[in-house]
């Protein structure tokens, strides 16, 4: 029915906005998540707005990247290597493990390392706020959070065998997602230089 001479008509929800409704601030950050290797400056730029209302609407991208950089970062460790030499851990509890633990490492992370970077790139002249710090360093770990999708092709060659020392994914097999993970690393850092440092 429209609306009569005079009298406003129904605004747009906040709720449809961060739902991720087409045209919304949060689908257009959903997209720039899944591009950033493609179009890293042109997410870098968009970092630039530090508003509330750009935040609010990158936090659910940025959550996802965290969690699933600290997940690939626990994974990649000795103790991930070993959890199947005691008994009392199965295939389902490996998975409950490096998705706590996973959450645990990403967010110190993202608090302590955004921590260390905000105070590096303030010396250097930054205006940036920490959040727009910390949000860059989330995007930069991307690579880290993608290194996850080498993990089932891990599992299917060796199983078990992953998440147990000595077991038969040592070697040059064990190499692909630790390879992986190193060859993220230093992107991240470049990523993060490069950050609204402007």
């Amino acid at each position: 029915m429209p609306a009569k001479a005079g009298v406003p008509g129904p605004e747009p929800s906040q709720d449809a906005e961060r739902s991720g409704a087409p045209g919304s601030p949060t689908r257009e950050w959903w997209l720039r998540t899944v591009l950033v290797l493609q179009a890293p400056r042109a997410v870098l730029v968009a970092l630039r707005d530090d508003s509330p209302q750009a935040a609010s609407a990158r936090a659910e991208p940025v959550l996802l990247i965290v969690w699933l950089a600290g997940m690939a970062s626990v994974l990649s460790t000795t103790t991930a290597g070993r959890l199947m030499d005691d008994h009392d851990y199965d295939a389902l509890l490996v998975a409950i493990w490096a998705f706590l633990a996973g959450g645990l490492y990403g967010g110190f992370a993202y608090w302590a390392f955004g921590g260390f970077l905000h105070g590096g790139v303030k010396a250097l002249g930054s205006q940036g706020s920490y959040r727009r710090t910390r949000h860059v360093l989330a995007f930069a770990a991307t690579p880290l959070a993608l290194s996850l999708v080498l993990w089932p092709v891990k599992l299917a060659l060796y199983g078990s065998d992953v998440f147990h020392r000595g077991g038969g994914d040592s070697g040059a097999g064990a190499s692909i997602p630790a390879a992986a993970h190193e060859a993220s690393s230093p992107g991240c850092c470049r990523s993060s230089r490069s950050s609204g440092t402007r």
